[in-house]
């Protein structure tokens, strides 16, 4: 897979090179002296040798032999071209020009211009050579190239300086430059192209793939296609010293790709707008698959996303799918995906001759969940204390535009969790089993919404958006009490009931609280009296007894103060 990448890797030096045929004596192997080796690595379709060499951490690579250059598909900054063996160069903005290079082929080019390529996964500068060579000898050498990063006044650079030996940089006295790359750092090494495999001019040859991390550290606006970027890539070349130049010119280049490019936002609501309060999403993967006539073509060009969600494509011409790779648990609201699945939803475009095509974001949410606890509300007061336990196995319902949408049941400690809810607006509702009764949340509390019938009579009304943790939304019950007693006859009237006194039926028993009264009932044939349904609290048992009868229990502090024919009790009732 191509790539683009933000991400840097570690480089693995792979050897992979041809030697040349190199003769060291006896005596050269007995003296303790330093020999640079020279290396030559061939750069062909096999058996003739490999279409690819890494070389010091960058790669050398065949090009694809059917793509042109020309006006609008390559960007030269340094061009040799001289009727000698060896040809030599760098690109300046600088006149007169030091060495071998064409005054209208060679100029400054700044760290933006120069293209990403991600390569077996690790992030590359993209640089392009176009070669010419007579037919009959079409081998020439690539001998070194070194690369360095500059200021601003590195584009009119001069006076190259060779390094002391053939390991070492060059130098521009009086300039600062950073080192980025040296093809010689480790040896004599040379690249033999053959100049037959993309004949003439206008045809691309050679790729040379240099780590973007040995560019670094460098300005964000000098990522590629970044505005304002004052930092330049100075090249020095040569050619023609194993394998000597005989024709035309070598011309070092960089290719103008189409661009695709957009954002990847965190799509908070899921509604599939950016709104303004929406950030971006960073580290995620956008790919642009190209497509022909419904099959997909080669490998897809890929990049992470930036920490302002931004990604860049560059494109060949051609029809292109634009599609992300999504992470666990995500899923996708635009463009819409197909029956829900993440990254189904694409953009399609086609490009050529430099096109940019810009907006092809990308938003993604994930799942909320909503929680919140059931308790035994005790004393019937709306509030959770202290000693109000929890309540198990009570049905939770989620709703959604009057449709429901899940339902749990509390845990043992009277959790109930909906977890992998799209983000939106709910009402949430208990449907508490006989006898069970609401206390918390009770109508016209803040944030409640009324609730189907056969449910508690409000619910919680809540809006989530995408990953969202939404508790503290819980639910109170209690079970109605009952309040029972007797009413005997108290033969001795000593407020005492004895053996021998018996039940009184038929007498009016009444139960108030606040002033008001709640219910009346009349004591039955055994003189018990029952007050069912009554919610916790605070009550006042009286009964009215008929006439000639006198109350004689319960009895008051102060006799003068017993009204006539009636008696009080207090009685205090709690949830069973």
């Amino acid at each position: 897979m191509k790539l683009l990448n933000t991400k840097y890797h570690t480089l693995v030096k792979r050897w992979g090179k041809i030697p040349i045929a190199l003769t060291l004596t006896a005596i050269l192997l007995l003296v303790a002296v330093a020999a640079v080796i020279a290396a030559e690595y061939i750069i062909a379709p096999p058996p003739a040798g490999e279409t690819e060499h890494e070389v010091n951490g960058a790669w050398f690579m065949l090009f694809n032999t059917d793509d042109a250059t020309g006006t609008g598909l390559f960007n030269p900054f340094v061009r040799v071209s001289a009727n000698k063996e060896v040809v030599q160069g760098y690109n300046t903005n600088y006149r007169p020009l030091q060495f071998d290079e064409s005054a209208s082929w060679t100029d400054a080019i700044k760290l933006s211009e120069i293209p990403y390529i991600l390569y077996e996964d690790v992030l590359y500068r993209e640089f392009q050579l176009d070669l010419n060579q007579t037919n009959a000898n079409p081998y020439i050498s690539l001998d070194e190239v070194q690369i360095w990063l500059g200021g601003a006044d590195a584009a009119t650079i001069t006076g190259f300086e060779p390094g002391a030996t053939i390991t070492d940089f060059g130098s521009f006295p009086g300039y600062t430059l950073q080192q980025v790359y040296n093809m010689d750092a480790d040896e004599d090494n040379h690249i033999k192209l053959d100049a037959s495999l993309s004949a003439g001019s206008g045809k691309r040859d050679l790729r040379l793939l240099v780590p973007d991390a040995f560019f670094e550290p460098y300005d964000e606006e000098c990522a590629y296609l970044g505005t304002g970027c004052e930092q330049y890539m100075v090249f020095y070349t040569k050619f023609g010293i194993a394998y000597p130049n005989n024709d035309g010119f070598e011309e070092w280049g960089v290719a103008i790709y189409n661009v695709a490019k957009g954002f990847k936002w965190h799509d908070l609501n899921a509604n599939g707008i950016w709104d303004a309060a929406e950030p971006p999403l960073s580290g995620w993967l956008i790919c642009a698959q190209e497509v022909d006539k419904g099959t997909d073509v080669g490998d897809p060009i890929c990049q992470m996303t930036k920490t302002d969600g931004s990604y860049t494509l560059p494109l060949p011409n051609g029809n292109y799918r634009i599609y992300e790779t999504c992470l666990v648990d995500w899923l996708q609201s635009y463009p819409t995906p197909i029956a829900g699945v993440c990254g189904s939803g694409v953009h399609t475009i086609s490009v050529k001759n430099g096109q940019v095509v810009e907006n092809l974001n990308f938003g993604n949410y994930t799942g909320a969940t909503k929680t919140g606890m059931k308790f035994h509300d005790m004393n019937a007061n709306g509030v959770k204390d202290s000693g109000d336990g929890p309540i198990a196995g009570v049905p939770i319902e989620i709703w959604q535009g009057g449709v429901k949408k899940a339902e749990t049941t509390t845990d043992a400690l009277g959790v109930y969790t909906f977890s992998g809810l799209m983000p939106g607006s709910y009402l949430v509702c208990e449907k508490p089993p006989a006898p069970w009764v609401q206390s918390y949340p009770k109508v016209g509390d803040p944030g409640t919404g009324a609730c189907p019938a056969g449910y508690g009579p409000v619910g919680w009304s809540i809006t989530l958006t995408s990953g969202q943790t939404d508790s503290g939304n819980d639910f109170g019950n209690y079970k109605p009490a009952t309040k029972t007693g007797m009413k005997f006859e108290d033969m001795n009237a000593n407020g005492v009931k004895d053996a021998g006194d018996n039940a009184v039926a038929g007498v009016p028993i009444e139960i108030w609280q606040g002033g008001s009264m709640i219910a009346e009932t009349t004591t039955n044939a055994s003189g018990v009296y029952t007050f069912s349904g009554l919610k916790p609290g605070s009550y006042l048992v009286c009964e009215k007894p008929p006439a000639p009868w006198v109350q004689s229990y319960p009895k008051v502090a102060i006799p003068a103060q017993v009204p006539a024919r009636q008696a009080t009790a207090r009685w205090v009732g709690r949830s069973p």
